[in-house]
């Protein structure tokens, strides 16, 4: 389905349609590829505002209906079809808000493109691309064989339990969590089981999934914490650079939420785990550097997409855990770095660490 959002036409009330495209050119400024959007393209965008309202309103159902919101290109120059971004804002008219998403929304999105056309060998390995998001009015009206029928109302898809944030201790923060984000609370003992999974499989990628659930303190703030950590061993394959997912890695998810739901409710699936087995190079110094911890601790295209289609919601987070010794020195912390979702883009985030 093309990404054709509606966007009000002055006081009118006609609607308007935009067709998207993402357009990539070469180091010489010539077209190499032109793809048409599509609904999915800007569904993290979407939802990323939908979390945003939650965060605000604690009335308001966060809920897996997107029509509800709106996608409105900004252009360059009012002539062009270039676009610098473009706003996510709510069509119904109940929030006035909106949040605008910048070009390097659709990196990932460029990235998987790139490389469709290195292995069709249109594009050489290692060529400098250059990428623009392009916008075109598409005043057509629309037409239906038969009526819109909307039966009931959609899902709420999470719980969100009521939880002073201090009933679960002194926090000890990592990474530098950011005021922006809603804080993400990590149990130490899942922190220990997990890097202690990695480290006794240093020969390959493992996985799993984390636990937990969202909480509003009495002050209306939101914030997750994880308590549990599910072992994907058994259930899926890995091998020194990569791990695969599978459904069977969820249904022993869904076992594990549903045999301590009596005691724990409304926990579900914050997201997931893997390892980066990866060693340092020899000339790495005792306390290695940043740009030496990024070429362990990086999300990549296939964590990016692992992510988009099965951990997509704003909330869930991804944790790469390391097992070269050398790792703890240059963190100051546990080998383990947290990813989350910053307006649509899997960026690292700080979080906080509890004892509980």
């Amino acid at each position: 389905m093309p990404a054709t959002q509606d966007s009000s036409v002055g006081n009118a009330t006609a609607t308007r349609r935009y067709r998207f495209y993402l357009n990539l050119n070469d180091a010489k400024g010539s077209l190499v590829s032109r793809t048409r959007l599509t609904d999915a393209d800007f569904r993290l965008a979407q939802l990323a505002f939908q979390f945003e309202r939650l965060r605000r309103d604690a009335s308001f159902t966060y809920c897996a209906d997107l029509h509800a919101t709106q996608i409105v290109p900004h252009f360059a120059d009012a002539l062009q079809p270039s676009c610098v971004g473009f706003d996510v804002s709510d069509r119904t008219g109940s929030d006035e808000s909106s949040i605008t998403f910048d070009n390097d929304y659709f990196q990932h999105r460029v990235l998987s493109i790139a490389a469709t056309l290195q292995r069709e060998g249109k594009v050489a390995i290692g060529a400098s691309l250059a990428y623009f998001l392009e916008a075109h009015a598409d005043d057509e009206e629309r037409q239906s064989s038969t009526p819109e029928i909307k039966i009931g109302t959609p899902r709420a898809l999470i719980s969100i339990g009521e939880r002073a944030r201090a009933d679960w201790g002194a926090s000890e923060p990592w990474d530098s969590p950011s005021a922006d984000q809603m804080p993400m609370l990590l149990s130490r003992r899942v922190i220990d089981e997990i890097v202690a999974e990695a480290a006794a499989t240093p020969e390959r990628e493992i996985g799993g999934l984390l636990i937990g659930r969202l909480w509003r303190e009495p002050t209306g703030d939101l914030y997750g914490v994880i308590t549990a950590a599910v072992s994907g061993a058994s259930t899926m394959t890995g091998d020194a650079v990569s791990v695969t997912f599978t459904p069977e890695t969820l249904r022993k998810g869904r076992t594990f939420l549903a045999s301590r739901s009596a005691d724990h409710p409304g926990e579900q699936i914050l997201g997931q785990y893997h390892s980066h087995p990866h060693g340092l190079c020899q000339d790495c110094p005792l306390i290695p550097p940043p740009e030496c911890l990024d070429k362990i601790f990086f999300a990549s295209l296939q964590d990016h997409h692992l992510m988009s289609s099965t951990f997509d919601q704003p909330f869930m987070v991804g944790l790469v855990v390391g097992v070269e010794p050398r790792l703890a020195q240059g963190l100051g912390h546990a080998p383990i770095r947290m990813f989350g979702w910053q307006r649509g883009v899997l960026k690292p985030r700080g979080f906080d660490v509890v004892d509980r």
